[in-house]
């Protein structure tokens, strides 16, 4: 419905004024890009339900370097990653078709992917997998995808 998405388009969260002397600031610029992180998100897995991958680039395009650059900033600033990124960071770099940008995504999963080493790896073998599909497939659609990735 297009009044939920603008809805999701033009939220913004608050913080709290309590929270703001509570929590240390990185605690407070982890939790806002959290809360944006997850906005982007639904906004992708929204945009991709209607349209699927192979069609309608350029805004996948566009909410992926969001969502990237949320990320970006968030470990620039604070020096770790944000709190449950994982999905934000899969959902961003299926839109990748740069190879060289998706060597990087590969790269930076362990900066982004803290949980542990066997969940890093099992996040660039399904990105890998993806692309894979992705680069030899017209059109991908979200309810298919899951049955393709390893386990």
């Amino acid at each position: 419905d297009v009044y939920k998405r603008q809805a999701v388009e033009a939220w913004e969260p608050k913080m709290p004024e309590a929270h703001i002397t509570r929590f240390l600031q990185e605690e407070v610029a982890s939790i806002l890009a959290q809360a944006r992180l997850y906005r982007w998100s639904v906004l992708l897995i929204a945009h991709r339900l209607r349209h699927p991958y192979g069609s309608a680039v350029e805004k996948g395009t566009v909410i992926s370097n969001a969502i990237l650059e949320e990320l970006r900033l968030t470990l620039q600033s604070t020096g770790r990653s944000v709190p449950g990124a994982t999905v934000p960071y899969m959902f961003a770099c299926f839109e990748l078709v740069d190879p060289a940008k998706r060597e990087l995504a590969l790269k930076k999963t362990d900066a982004v992917v803290e949980f542990s080493k066997a969940w890093r790896t099992k996040i660039k073998k399904q990105l890998t997998a993806f692309w894979l599909i992705k680069d030899n497939t017209d059109r991908i659609h979200w309810s298919d995808m899951v049955s393709w990735f390893p386990q």
